[in-house]
């Protein structure tokens, strides 16, 4: 019985340990990055997105972008278009950003866009919002360019991982039952 009650206090203290280094660690980036060139041309289109690693308490930054360089110099196209996708996972869920807000449900998403002429560059930057028990929110960056009749697109996503109330209530439900099996145990 005492082997169960320090296997159960073990796997306590590790799942405890794991959540609050996850919980410490410091704000970090996850980008995605995707590039296609226009046809018959040296113009690469590249679409990029960023959105922190970890999210939790409903509110996470986000950045996508559409750039054209040519021979890795910048590269000004006709017309460069950057469509950023902000998408929640889970159960009754919904993401918004600056007051525009998805349908409710398994799955959300909002839309915004922004073109620019004579330009190397289109990009979006904002801070949006989820609501519901959320399992994965994703940043989508659609980059279009044309350039002398030459239309070309390309589309990247980038993942967030979130820690929200449904990963809190499984944690606490796991730490709860460990503690139930070791007081039994030790009785």
């Amino acid at each position: 019985m005492k082997m169960k009650h320090l296997i159960a206090l073990a796997i306590a203290l590790a799942v405890a340990l794991a959540t609050s280094v996850v919980m410490a660690s410091p704000a970090k980036a996850f980008s995605g990055s995707s590039s296609a060139y226009l046809p018959n041309t040296r113009i690469l289109l590249e679409a990029n997105a960023w959105g922190p690693n970890i999210i939790s308490g409903g509110r996470f930054g986000w950045a996508t972008s559409s750039k054209t360089t040519q021979n890795g110099a910048l590269k000004d196209v006709q017309s460069i278009k950057n469509t950023a996708t902000l998408k929640a996972e889970g159960i009754n869920v919904t993401v918004s950003n600056s007051g525009v807000s998805g349908s409710t449900g398994m799955s959300s998403s909002v839309s915004l866009s922004w073109t620019n002429k004579n330009s190397w560059i289109s990009d979006l930057s904002g801070r949006g919002g989820y609501t519901g028990l959320v399992t994965r929110v994703t940043v989508n960056s659609a980059a279009f360019a044309v350039h002398q009749g030459v239309k070309k697109s390309v589309d990247v996503w980038s993942w967030l991982r979130t820690l929200t109330s449904l990963h809190y209530l499984l944690l606490v439900q796991l730490l709860g039952s460990i503690g139930e099996f070791s007081f039994r145990s030790a009785l």
